[in-house]
């Protein structure tokens, strides 16, 4: 009986380490090359396996109601697009890189990370030598010299990280199939719904009296019909030329606080080297 327990024990011991491991991934950005101890297969699938939503964002998308419908839900998005500068403000920012630090254990700094984005899905974010980035419809992850086109998952989480980072005004300059609006019964929040049919769900939840996103949850459906289920919460809002950002932000992924990054600076509007946003082009 003793030896049994033993080894259940260090069975949910072990679990438990590479739940932790695969989660350390996740938050780098599952940089992973032909080679890597983890291929990214058995991670999306232990990622697959693990995800259990903590709100029924499906329930809360389906009872919404049509945007263009809701005179409510209209002026709450004019009102978040007034809080972060505004319309023309926001639509003169044609890209930036965003600069961020990472706190470590004991406060100590980790490597940092650093995001830029320009208008038309082109997205990078770098952490030392590894680097995810999306050109339209094609994604890369890079390590150095090396590099590798992803699949579809992968290019739809990035996509996510990029209406993110570039929302409220993308709610406006992307395609969605179906945008919606529901009002918050228990919290300060209300939500808009964005909606890319089979490939992606986008749910932002705003503060009704500051007008600022709180959280955005990105959910990714998959082939049995499931959700993979990302979150990123917003705090400690800053003008910087004019626009507002969160300076920090918060990553919750397999239903857990993956830790925060702190924004140090921003650059408005950028000289991207060639191959910033893909690897089908190179810099001089």
């Amino acid at each position: 009986m003793t030896d049994s327990r033993n080894v259940s024990r260090m069975a949910v011991a072990r679990d438990a380490a590479l739940l932790v491991l695969l989660a350390a991934a996740l938050v780098v950005g599952m940089i992973v090359l032909p080679g890597a101890a983890l291929a990214e297969d058995t991670m999306q699938k232990y990622h697959h396996a693990q995800t259990s939503p903590k709100v029924d964002y499906r329930g809360q998308f389906a009872a919404a109601g049509s945007l263009a419908e809701s005179a409510a839900g209209q002026k709450l998005f004019e009102d978040c697009l007034a809080a972060y500068g505004g319309r023309d403000a926001l639509a003169a920012v044609n890209g930036a890189r965003l600069t961020y630090a990472r706190p470590g254990d004991r406060g100590a700094e980790t490597p940092g990370v650093v995001k830029s984005f320009a208008r038309g899905r082109r997205y990078n974010v770098t952490r030392g030598d590894n680097e995810r980035m999306i050109d339209g419809q094609k994604c890369w992850v890079a390590n150095g010299d090396q590099a590798k086109e992803m699949d579809d998952f992968r290019y739809r989480a990035e996509l996510f990280s990029y209406l993110t980072l570039t929302m409220p005004l993308a709610g406006e300059l992307e395609h969605f199939d179906d945008i919606r609006y529901g009002a918050g019964e228990d919290e300060n929040l209300d939500y808009f719904f964005f909606s890319k049919n089979d490939s992606m769900l986008v749910v932002l939840g705003v503060d009704r009296d500051k007008h600022l996103i709180r959280n955005v949850a990105g959910l990714l459906p998959q082939e049995d019909e499931s959700d993979i289920i990302y979150v990123n919460e917003f705090a400690d809002f800053k003008t910087v030329e004019g626009i507002v950002f969160p300076h920090k932000v918060t990553h919750i992924s397999l239903g857990m606080d993956l830790g925060h990054i702190l924004l140090q600076q921003v650059d408005f509007n950028p000289d991207f080297a060639a191959d910033e946003f893909s690897r089908q082009t190179k810099s001089p």
